[in-house]
């Protein structure tokens, strides 16, 4: 045997595959202590040629076996990172999503983690209050309240629903990042039920209430988010995967709550001295998600802020690069490069404001669709008619006019000396709103220094400046559509208050 093992143990592949390394032939030699003296010397000149230096076969098989070991790990690699992108991203991402996707979606993951934390740890004051009540709570009147809560929790969100209507498709941002406000609002409120356990029911009633409200506005949020992060047609894709990552950060966030209850126990002091921090990266997650959004639609706002550069109000022109600040800034070949001048719906991102009301870039107030009775009642006929019936057989579909601030009673109107107004037709499309709101830029920045306006001035005003729409409005749509803007679906003009010109 031992004859045999000598004879074996002269070929490199099995001093590689049994004499590896010098521990463990010394281990070996250990076992063969009856061998005689011969076979010991013989194991020995084994020990000293099998060291990988002094043979390059075994050398080139361990080299061998560490690249097969490594290309293992990095093909096991892949596999783990294809298979969480097909779980939680769309397919083809990062090429079927915009660049908005990424960051929004890691910031949003850090909010529903936070969040699921902090009403873990509010549902464990929950259950404190109830148990600091008298025995009778944990029995019929307990059930009670725990349905009442909700049902008045349900009818607020019912109540909520019906009063934003379509609000959530032009303000997505500013309703998404309230809806994560005020969910946070309803933990503070289940947190401090231990502290006064006599105001269970209506502080429960408080949170659910706001849990429900903060469901609906981020349900009714998020398709359209998701709808501007589609770069192809993959809607459903991209909704799927939200929901995958919405249940994975609901299991961590859920962990983390057991964990740290676990590690520090569920006193009310632990509970609060933990809740703050959370509260706080909370909120400056779902802050930052909603940043990193490029909302693609216009309302009100981004109107105006992609029209500000080109009528004399750039406020966004350190994201742009132009030439020189307007005017006389984007000039190429001596007219105005709408291309540098008007900004990408990323470049706008950042300047979107949603937690504060948004203030308008321009001095004059602008009121679109308002009631068309109190403007006509200053008029005489001849002026009435030569406003809603113009001269110009192609008249666009809307009609736009400059009148004295106190023709209008809103608080809009306060201290302004004009104010402009635009009325759309029945008939008006998409491009006609855009083009209405346009010249009314241009007539607001007209209009700045100006004192009372008169009819014959605003009729002059609105002639002059729809020169200047009619000739760059074509372009300026054009190049806003190759910006990536979605001007089929704007949110500036209400269709319920569109008015009706019957001609004779």
């Amino acid at each position: 045997m031992a004859r045999l093992t000598h004879l074996l143990l002269k070929f490199p592949c099995f001093q590689a595959r049994f004499l590896s390394t010098e521990k463990e032939i010394k281990r070996l030699v250990s076992v063969q202590q009856s061998v005689s003296r011969g076979v010991e010397d013989s194991w020995k000149e084994l020990l000293r040629k099998s060291k990988p230096h002094d043979s390059p076969d075994t050398q080139l098989f361990s080299n061998n076996l560490r690249k097969s070991n490594l290309s293992k790990l990095t093909s096991l690699s892949r596999t783990i990172k294809s298979n969480f992108i097909s779980a939680f991203l769309p397919k083809g991402f990062p090429h079927t999503v915009s660049k908005d996707y990424l960051p929004y979606t890691s910031y949003f993951f850090i909010q529903s983690v936070t969040g699921t934390i902090t009403s873990t740890l509010s549902l464990q004051a929950l259950l404190l209050a109830i148990g600091l009540s008298s025995q009778t709570a944990l029995g019929l009147a307990a059930t009670t309240t725990w349905i009442v809560k909700d049902g008045l929790g349900l009818l607020g969100g019912v109540i909520y629903a019906s009063v934003i209507s379509n609000k959530f498709d032009s303000h997505p941002k500013q309703f998404r990042f309230s809806s994560a406000v005020v969910l946070q609002v309803a933990t503070v409120a289940e947190l401090v039920t231990p502290l006064v356990p006599g105001y269970f029911l209506l502080l429960a009633s408080v949170s659910n209430i706001a849990k429900n409200i903060a469901w609906l506005a981020s349900s009714a949020t998020r398709a359209s988010m998701h709808k501007g992060f589609c770069v192809v047609d993959n809607l459903g894709d991209v909704t799927g995967k939200a929901g995958a990552q919405s249940t994975a950060a609901g299991l961590v966030g859920t962990a983390g709550g057991i964990l740290i209850s676990w590690m520090f126990g569920a006193g009310y002091e632990i509970l609060t001295g933990v809740f703050g921090p959370l509260l706080f990266v909370n909120l400056c997650a779902a802050y930052l998600a909603n940043v990193a959004v490029a909302t693609r639609t216009l309302d009100v706002q981004r109107a105006e802020l992609l029209l500000a550069s080109v009528t004399n109000y750039n406020l966004i022109h350190k994201s742009l690069d132009k030439t020189v600040e307007f005017p006389g800034g984007g000039v190429k070949n001596g007219q105005l490069d709408y291309v540098k001048l008007i900004p990408s719906p990323e470049d706008i991102a950042p300047f979107e404001k949603f937690v504060l009301p948004f203030k308008s870039c321009y001095q004059v107030p602008l009121f679109l669709d308002p009631k068309l009775e109190p403007v006509l009642e200053k008029l005489i006929p001849d002026q009435i008619s030569e406003f809603l019936v113009p001269g110009d057989a192609d008249a666009d579909e809307y009609r736009i006019l400059a009148v004295p601030g106190s023709w209008m009673q809103s608080k809009k109107c306060k201290g302004s000396k004009n104010i402009v107004c635009v009325w759309y037709t029945d008939k008006a499309t998409s491009k006609d709103v855009l083009k209405g709101f346009y010249h009314s830029c241009i007539l607001r920045s007209k209009l700045v220094n100006e004192d009372s306006v008169t009819f014959e001035l605003s009729k002059n005003l609105v002639d002059e400046t729809k020169k200047i729409v009619d000739r760059d409005f074509e372009e300026i749509w054009s190049i806003s559509v190759d910006k990536a803007w979605d001007l089929n679906h704007l949110h500036i003009s209400s269709n319920g208050s569109r008015i009706r010109i019957n001609y004779l």
